[in-house]
């Protein structure tokens, strides 16, 4: 039997983000740690190994003060490896390594008042300062099938709720870019994310007879 899966997931982390805090005035408090997740998750299946993908946008902490607000986000994408050690008509159970990059960085805006000018450039106004590197993935994931809801031509389509419970590592390095070059003497920075996700989506079985 192979199958065909994909889904939208929703999902929270906790994340290193003390490099960030260069960035930011002395007197302000440090960036949370909190992150919101929204991405797709797709995956190929035959028999018991399956290939897939994870692509994920996240959200964190913003601060601001009487002059700037300051704001985290970041993106993700990896290609997936796993083993079902679990397979039934009710569930699906399987840990999963994955191997990808990521983005992530700081976002600096200039708070404009009534009083100001409208014609201020964009450059005055805005900067985006990010890190990219290169990650790696560990995560356990387990999923409750239901009822198929059509069933043709030996393929069967089924509704399915998922969490997965994982853990990033980003190699650091301290490659820096803002609007307009690179940072020169930043910090040294690697995604370190744990985080927990609930997928939304279908699996597409098909019966093969070998």
């Amino acid at each position: 039997m192979s199958s065909v899966g994909m889904g939208f997931s929703l999902g929270v982390s906790s994340m290193n983000t003390q490099a960030f805090d260069v960035y930011t005035p002395n007197h302000m408090p440090k960036f949370k740690q909190s992150q919101f997740l929204l991405g797709a998750e797709g995956f190929g299946c035959f028999k018991r190994c399956m290939i897939g993908f994870s692509a994920n946008l996240a959200k964190g902490d913003k601060m601001q003060n009487d002059t700037y607000s300051y704001a985290l986000s970041g993106g993700s994408l990896s290609f997936n490896w796993a083993y079902k050690i679990t397979s039934t008509p009710k569930w699906m159970i399987f840990p999963m390594i994955s191997a990808g990059v990521s983005a992530y960085g700081i976002g600096i805006d200039r708070k404009i008042t009534p009083n100001q000018s409208e014609m201020v450039t964009y450059s005055n106004r805005s900067l985006n300062i990010r890190n990219a590197g290169i990650t790696t993935d560990i995560s356990m994931n387990i999923f409750r099938l239901c009822p198929a809801s059509t069933q043709k031509n030996n393929k069967q389509n089924q509704p399915a709720l998922g969490l997965k419970l994982g853990y990033t590592y980003g190699f650091k390095n301290s490659s820096w870019t803002y609007t307009g070059g690179s940072v020169t003497e930043g910090p040294k920075f690697g995604v370190r994310m744990v985080y927990l996700k609930l997928i939304i989506g279908g699996i597409s079985r098909t019966n093969i007879q070998l």
